[in-house]
């Protein structure tokens, strides 16, 4: 995501961006006028038009996706240091005794134990 940084530039009447990397060459060039036969063909075609569009939905959706896939990551991360706390926790340990305690004593029929060993395959790469 750093390593990008986003051009925004008027194209005829709309505000259009682009997305660039961080090294940009800039300079001027000065280069006459094509003429007007050349860009009757160029000049409004519905079809270059659309390809526009199409390519600019798909930078715009592409980035959508990446900031998403980061952002599950970093929520997947944050989830796996809680679970891996939670196996070394003591406290945690004392309340998987009282859960099995709770199912055996019939007192939580409807309630699952919680493990340590549920914690441990949900962490497992399997």
């Amino acid at each position: 995501m750093n390593d990008t940084l986003i051009s925004f530039f008027h194209s005829g009447d709309q505000l259009r961006s682009r997305s660039v990397s961080k090294v940009v060459l800039t300079g001027t060039v000065d280069v006459p006028q094509p003429p007007a036969r050349l860009l009757a063909d160029w000049d409004r075609n519905p079809v270059l038009e659309r390809l526009e569009e199409n390519r600019v939905l798909h930078l715009a959706s592409s980035h959508f996706q990446m900031v998403e896939a980061v952002k599950a990551q970093q929520r997947a991360a944050r989830q796996e240091a809680v679970l891996r706390r939670l196996l070394d926790s003591s406290a945690f340990a004392v309340a998987e005794r009282l859960s099995r305690l709770r199912v055996r004593a019939g007192i939580a029929r409807d309630a699952s134990v919680v493990s340590k060993d549920d914690i441990r395959r949900a962490l497992s790469d399997d």
